[in-house]
């Protein structure tokens, strides 16, 4: 009923009722990606400024007559802001698939953490992921690369990630 209204009459104060009502929305969105970034807290910080716009911009369009649910329609809205930023906050473009293996990298150690109570060794990070040695050292590459932005340079002091960008990528 609310969106009929604002649809026709265009009221400001209904749109910031629908905006606020859904905030949490935006939460359970950026909780998917938390976890890549939880050392970068100016970067999560974006990230729900992100998932804000998408809710505003999923408010300002959705069409209740199209059947559709509004959460359903937000959510592919705030999720697309979200990817817009992070494809734009790379240095290096890495392939979707990439970015899978590192957020899955991320999660597993982050499990593994959990349940050891202490950070889990490469071995252990093999054997729970099942893939190899090789394939567990090209995803720290490409997680370090993932976290280099457009402000640092690759190869900052202490982390030895000079190596042939094309083996990786």
């Amino acid at each position: 009923a609310l969106f009929a209204k604002y649809r026709r009459t265009g009221d400001i104060a209904i749109r910031n009722i629908l905006i606020t009502h859904n905030l949490r929305l935006v939460c359970n969105v950026v909780k998917k990606y938390k976890a890549s970034y939880k050392s970068d807290s100016d970067f999560i910080k974006d990230i729900f400024q992100a998932g804000n716009v998408g809710l505003m911009r999923a408010v300002d369009y959705f069409d209740v007559e199209k059947g559709y649910k509004f959460s359903t329609y937000a959510y592919c809205c705030i999720e697309r802001e979200i990817i817009k930023l992070i494809d734009n906050s790379d240095v290096i473009r890495i392939a979707p698939d990439k970015k899978r293996k590192i957020y899955n990298l991320n999660k597993a150690i982050e499990e593994l953490c959990q349940i050891l109570g202490r950070e889990p060794t490469k071995e252990e990070l093999v054997n729970f992921l099942e893939i190899s040695i090789e394939e567990l050292e090209d995803m720290y590459k490409l997680m370090m690369l993932s976290r280099t932005r457009k402000k640092e340079k690759i190869g900052t002091p202490g982390e030895n990630i000079k190596c042939e960008l094309g083996g990786i990528i």
